[in-house]
């Protein structure tokens, strides 16, 4: 189990904390299984959570099937985020999907 640098922007903290969002894409891979990271609210108290899964997404982002756990409302709007972030999945620029819950004892 090792540390790892898991950053979030500011609209989704909350909801990684209160466990809304227990999902992540990113351009490489952050951690291994069992990894933890830290994520800090804004009264600066932390909470610890821990790597599921790291898993490449190559040929296409399943928009229908993560959206909820990336923590948005409906398929739309995870569309709309991804794009405006300017995330594809192709084989020359892998996607990683990171999936994560609450360190045992991480208050919520």
């Amino acid at each position: 189990m090792t540390d790892v640098s898991m950053k979030f922007h500011p609209r989704f903290v909350r909801s990684v904390i209160e466990g809304t969002k227990t999902s992540t894409l990113r351009r490489s891979l952050k951690g291994d299984i069992g990894d933890v990271f830290s994520v800090q609210d804004p009264f600066s108290k932390d909470y610890r959570f821990f790597m599921i899964t790291g898993i490449s997404v190559l040929d296409s982002i399943p928009f229908e099937k993560i959206y909820a756990s990336e923590g948005f409302p409906h398929v739309g709007a995870f569309r709309d985020w991804v794009f405006s972030m300017g995330y594809e999945a192709s084989p020359e620029s892998p996607l990683y999907l990171h999936m994560f819950k609450a360190l045992e004892g991480c208050p919520l």
